[in-house]
């Protein structure tokens, strides 16, 4: 019995590269919805591991995207620590979420395959609701290695500013309750 292990299907498909780029880019995603719904908490004032922040937090987690992004918009508009990021950038912020919020759509739920000229492409159904009745399209998109390299980037870029955020108002947080 040979010891070799058996590549995946996906594997013998797509290049590792890709591979690991999609997954490093959806987990980033991933972590960027998580602190998105752990600073809505904080911006509410709760009580961080309280069973209050708890609850909210996992209710938060379950919301469609969308929904979160516009959570996360209200709550800045009414949070009493508007000063810990300046209203413009909050606003830029949430408005590039909302605005790119298909590419992570696309990453989970596209499926990337390699096309006879050894490009990659993604195909990615969606709903045209720009339509009535609304109509399915697929949308066929491109993957380069720089396409991907900026997503990934840009995404990392939003992580790091939500946990900046966020660190500072726990900061502020835990100055406040010592005084």
């Amino acid at each position: 019995m040979e010891n070799k292990k058996a590549e995946r299907v996906l594997e013998e498909l797509l290049p590792r590269e890709l591979l690991y780029d999609l997954g490093l880019y959806i987990q980033t995603c991933a972590h960027i919805e998580l602190y998105i719904c752990a600073l809505i908490c904080e911006m509410e004032d709760l009580k961080i591991h309280s069973d209050t922040w708890i609850e909210r937090h996992v209710g938060l987690r379950k919301m469609p995207t969308e929904s979160l992004l516009k959570a996360l918009r209200r709550t800045g508009e009414s949070a009493t620590h508007k000063d810990m990021i300046p209203r413009d950038q909050f606003n830029e912020l949430v408005d590039w979420l909302l605005q790119y919020v298909s590419n992570r759509h696309i990453a989970v739920h596209g499926a990337f395959f390699k096309t006879p000229e050894n490009e990659f492409r993604v195909n990615y159904w969606h709903l045209d609701k720009s339509q009535t009745p609304h109509v399915r399209q697929i949308e066929q998109t491109v993957i380069t290695h720089d396409l991907a390299h900026d997503l990934i980037s840009d995404a990392d870029r939003i992580l790091r500013i939500l946990f900046g955020v966020l660190k500072t108002l726990r900061a502020v947080g835990q100055a406040s309750s010592t005084c």
